[in-house]
């Protein structure tokens, strides 16, 4: 790279800084020495969401400046000192620079100075030089390969495009700081679901939306080169457009200036497929040959341009508002270049200025086309077509003058010059590039290695995969922000964090050197890391900080994959449907936003709980390209997988054990506790232990499949599943039964079919499956002499009768407009939609933390039990003082009071007190009592602190709860509900409230019938895609096509998806199968 060229734009855009920073250039004379002493003193601005992207935008004007000088300084420097006193000048040159104009401000009105600026614009000069030490090599790489020529400088230049574009989209990064920001932002109704209202009128709407497509075009073209070898390159151009316009959209979300809308997405999309077929095309034919066809189009083009240009520059037919007072008018416009700039906002004049930018290209292009076709640049030339331009824009502009709304703006012709100039050179450049021979630089000093999409054939794709060991800039740049997430999560941690952090740390080490970690670590930990009972905390767990770990050391070593070319292109058309109707469920059920306070996240009436419910379906997309790195450049990463199941599920039944030797009896069958295990999602009931058992126990049958220590592992297979086998049974789930059988069946048939041939040989291959039937005939058989499932088996009809109401008053329940019906209620909206029906009076109790007067206070309202608890460490034959403040809003208020043994739905040995008002007042009233908690205790269970309000159309406030002995303080935590409903816990005893108990009328009622069908069409694919393994006699297939036989089962009878933990296993399991490499199968060793 010449360095001529950086120290010139160095003093093109240091000018360039000093006369924006002047404009509008209204001279006042004032003292010298007056404006010194003011200058002394200037002020520390408290800036309001208004005045932020003012202040943005002085720390972006100074990067560049500080880029170019060390771009031509630094490549001099031969030293350290060099370059640390290079870049000391630079630094020195730039504040220097910022302190000057900044005090000359002064006198050139209305202007502003003060202490912000001169703070953004020294961040900005310090930016500058820390993105050229970070990536000034790689920019100067991209600079060669573009003066060099051939088809890397087209990828070059069009890398320097997406990073123009991503700048420009976000211009001028103006994100919301607070949540009365982004709802003042949403208030303004500049964002909308398909089209803003902002968009303008039909002519200005369709010209930004064909600009949307327009400019996604050159993205197009790069990821064509990019994935130029892919054989459906198409759809994953179409798959990373849909990708990219969600992500930008989403941001504008968040941008007090931004505009966020769907149509922009498909736009994106429709921009980046153009792109694609026009890479195809050009490679496919001779570029000139397209050249000389499209010009016969150009005449007739010509007329429809100039009345799009008219009807963008204020001329209408219907709405034509004419002016005639041209004198003053003409009197008025002010010819300083970009006057009227500086009178708008940063996002205004940018929009502005691209507006015109976009407007007079056509002039470029069109007449670059017309004179390649007569192969003569000598008439028509860069120079010329800028000069067409102005013309014309001269043309447009005087014509305001007669509009009484409008005002000529002399800076457009300028503009325009530059527009139709650039792109003319681009377009002669690109020409040139198609038919130059590439250009060898590997011998050429302080040059790039050549730039090169990814690997032709799949083979030597595999080989760059194993190579990479580092992130790109922007995978490090979002790791780091998910660990600075995750920092945040541990400090706030309710508990004690030592634990938690020591590992978190020790997790992180082991992933950093074992990168298949991962999959063995989250399977293992997924049905035990999650302390909510004594956290209370059940939106976000313990698990998910696992999950953000694990991305973020993923994105930092670059262990990421694209799944794009891994995975068949039906299947992923399918899945991205679905993701984008998903996300439609998701806003859906999160708007309108709340408030973010105490509730937001600690009730599943909150509209937050869409998050909850959607987090299980994007940790496994997030985690997709990790999935497909470690199958595609790690040995056995299947078997990682599978043993972290079989390790999870050994963890499963291990508690299972414990709870049931704890709470009653390993064989008392007649008692009617049920097991939840480590499940606590299971409060408000649901089968999600019975989900998960039944999805991983197929894995246990991978034992008996090992190449080496049979015996053993066939042992350890027998033991785990007579444990799994066991835990099954107690759950007396008579749905969990029949899908037991039905996964009995596909694994024997599935078996079968695998080794038909080898069977035909050798029987002893299956001598397991004996021994196996024997084992389960003796747990089962007791299980289901018991009289509990006995009468469960009984009362069979009239379940089913109830769950058949239940299901007709949930659909019943969805909103008749067409939209609902097609998109949904929205994620996690059940839960409030019940409350708000009340379709059978059986709607739960409530529970709020509301404040007044600075103080906390835990409203407990009416309705269906409901249980606010706590783990406390209380002790047998010990006498409690109880003390609490409450507040009655009627004469029939009372709150129960009880310390119990409690498991998640079962209580036993309760010792309490009822809170009776002493007088009928709003006021808030002084409780005591003593409590003896007599045997509570002994028998080591968790003894809990329940409170209960049971009382009809009655609610009661409670605070400052302490429970204590002479010996003992206060032994209940946030007892006065400081930190929300840290450390309580709930639950409840009627269960239809939260759930649909059906998990297709679940997706009906929260993603309507576009995503139960796209559902259905995704399940019938995986299957179809299992059964074409199973020909080829993969076992895995077997497994997995019999966890999932199992599921759906379940999936009838409860709605397992509400639990996220195993949203996020079944798809995980579904995208390992999807990966259509044939997965190795574990090798035991």
């Amino acid at each position: 790279m010449d360095t001529k060229k950086s120290l010139y734009f160095s003093i093109a855009y240091t000018l360039f800084i000093i006369y924006g920073s002047l404009v509008p250039l209204d001279y006042r004379n004032i003292p010298f020495e007056d404006a010194l002493n003011a200058f002394q003193q200037i002020r520390y601005l408290d800036l309001g969401a208004a005045s932020r992207a003012d202040w943005i935008a002085n720390i972006i004007l100074y990067i560049p400046l500080t880029f170019s000088l060390a771009a031509f300084t630094t490549n001099k420097a031969k030293t350290l000192f060099q370059t640390v006193f290079a870049t000391t000048l630079i630094l020195s040159f730039s504040i220097t620079l910022a302190v000057t104009i900044e005090f000359y401000q002064q006198f050139f009105p209305p202007r502003t100075v003060s202490q912000n600026d001169l703070i953004a614009e020294t961040l900005g000069s310090i930016i500058g030089l820390t993105l050229w030490f970070g990536y000034g090599q790689k920019f100067i790489h991209l600079f060669t390969h573009i003066t060099l020529g051939g088809k890397n400088a087209l990828l070059a230049s069009a890398s320097i495009y997406i990073l123009g574009y991503l700048f420009i989209s976000f211009f001028p990064y103006d994100f919301v700081t607070s949540y009365t920001e982004f709802s003042n932002k949403l208030a303004k109704g500049n964002d909308a679901f398909f089209i803003s209202d902002s968009c303008g009128g039909m002519v200005r709407c369709t010209s930004k939306l064909i600009s949307d497509a327009a400019l996604a075009i050159p993205l197009g073209i790069l990821l064509s080169a990019v994935f130029k070898w892919h054989p459906q390159r198409l759809v994953a151009v179409i798959l990373i457009g849909f990708i990219f316009g969600v992500m930008i959209e989403s941001i504008q979300l968040f941008l007090i200036s931004g505009i966020a809308q769907g149509l922009s997405i498909i736009m994106r999309i429709i921009g980046m497929a153009l792109g694609e077929k026009l890479y195809k095309t050009l490679n496919i034919q001779n570029f000139s040959l397209h050249t000389h066809r499209i010009k016969k189009y150009i005449p007739f083009m010509l007329a429809p341009y100039i009345l799009l240009l008219a009807s963008l520059n204020g001329w209408s037919i219907v709405d034509l508002q004419l002016t005639d007072n041209l004198s003053d008018k003409l009197n008025n416009v002010n010819w300083l270049p970009f006057y009227y700039h500086y009178y708008t906002t940063e996002a205004v004049a940018l929009n502005s200025l691209l507006s015109i930018f976009l407007m007079y290209l056509p002039v470029g292009l069109g007449l670059w086309l017309w004179a390649d076709s007569h192969h003569n640049h000598k008439i028509y030339s860069d120079i010329n077509a800028g000069g067409y331009a102005v013309i014309l824009c001269f043309i447009m502009e005087s014509s305001k003058l007669f509009l009484a709304s409008k005002h000529p703006d002399p800076t457009n012709l300028l503009i325009s010059f530059f527009a139709a100039f650039i792109i003319y050179k681009l377009s002669k450049l690109i020409y040139q590039w198609f038919h130059q021979p590439e250009v060898s630089i590997k011998n050429t000093e302080n040059t790039p290695e050549t730039i090169d999409p990814l690997p032709h054939t799949p083979n030597e794709q595999e080989h760059s995969l194993q190579a990479i060991t580092q992130g790109t800039p922007l995978a490090k740049t979002i790791a780091i922000m998910l660990v600075a997430l995750l920092l945040w999560k541990i400090i706030d941690y309710p508990e004690s964090s030592v634990l938690l952090t020591g590992g978190i740390l020790l997790y992180g080490l082991l992933l950093r050197h074992y990168p298949q970690f991962w999959l063995l670590a989250i399977p293992a930990l997924l049905p035990v890391l999650n302390f909510s009972p004594w956290t209370g905390r059940f939106f976000f767990s313990e698990f998910d900080n696992l999950i953000l770990l694990t991305l973020a050391l993923g994105l930092w070593y670059g262990r990421y994959t694209s799944p794009f070319q891994r995975i068949k292109p039906l299947a992923l058309f399918l899945l991205a449907l679905y993701s984008f109707f998903y996300i439609i469920s998701l806003l859906k059920g999160l708007f309108p936003l709340q408030d973010i306070d105490a509730n937001a996240f600690s009730n599943y009436h909150s509209h937050y709980n869409s998050i909850r419910v959607a987090k299980g379906f994007f940790w496994s997309i997030l985690l997709l390209p990790l999935l497909t790195h470690n199958i595609y450049t790690q040995k056995n990463s299947v078997a990682w997988l599978s043993y972290g199941i079989l390790l999870g599920l050994t963890s499963t039944v291990f508690y299972t054990l414990i709870e049931r030797y704890t709470f009653t009896s390993l064989f008392d069958y007649d008692s009617d506790f049920r097991i939840t295990s480590t499940f606590y999602s299971m409060h408000t009931g649901g089968a999600h232990i019975d989900a998960y058992l039944i999805l991983t126990l197929p894995f246990i049958f991978l034992l008996f499949n090992a190449s080496s220590n049979k015996i053993l592992k066939s042992t350890l297979a027998l033991i785990l599943f007579s444990g799994s086998l066991y835990s099954i049974m107690v759950t007396f789930s008579r749905g969990t039964y029949i899908a037991l059988v039905l996964v009995a069946i596909t694994l024997v048939t599935g078996f079968i079919l695998c080794y038909k041939q080898q069977l035909k040989s050798n029987l002893k291959q299956i001598a397991w499956i004996p021994i196996i039937v024997a084992i389960a005939a003796a747990i089962a058989t007791p299980i289901l002499q018991g009289s509990f499932i006995q009468n469960r088996f009984k009362q069979a009809y009239q379940e089913a009768d109830f769950r058949s109401s239940h299901w007709k008053s949930s659909y019943e329940m969805i909103d008749d407009d067409w939209l609902t019906q097609l998109i949904g209620m929205g994620l996690g909206s059940f839960p409030r939609t019940y409350l708000w029906t009340n379709l059978d009076d059986k709607a739960p109790a409530t529970y709020r933390i509301e404040q007044e007067n600075q103080q906390a206070y835990l409203k407990l309202g009416s309705g269906a039990p409901l249980y606010i608890e706590q783990i406390i460490n209380a002790t047998p034959n010990t006498t409690y003082k109880l003390t609490l403040d409450y507040r009655i809003h009627s004469r029939d208020s009372r709150l129960n009071i009880q310390i119990c043994e409690k498991a998640i739905q079962h209580s036993f040995l309760c010792q309490g007190t009822t809170v009776t008002p002493e007088k009928t007042t709003t006021d808030w009233q002084h409780y005591q009592q003593t409590i003896n908690t007599k045997n509570t205790g002994k028998n080591n269970r968790p003894i809990k602190l329940v409170l209960n309000n049971n009382q009809q159309n009655a609610s009661i406030d409670v605070t400052n709860l302490s429970l204590s002995t002479s010996k003992q303080s206060n032994i209940i935590k946030n007892s006065d509900f400081s930190n929300g409903m840290d450390n309580w816990f709930f639950s409840a005893d009627n269960h239809a409230p939260w759930r649909t108990e059906n998990q297709w009328i679940q997706i009906l009622f929260e993603q309507g019938w576009i995503g139960l069908i796209l559902f259905s069409f995704l399940l019938i694919y995986f299957f179809i895609h299992l059964y074409q393994q199973l020909l080829k006699q993969n076992v895995y297939s077997v497994i997995i096509a019999s966890s999932f036989t199992g599921f759906l089962v379940i999936s009838i009878i409860d709605s397992p998806f509400d639990m996220p933990r195993i949203a996020l296993f079944f798809y995980i399991l579904l995208f390992t199968s999807l990966l259509h490499k044939k997965p190795i199968m574990p090798q035991y060793q």
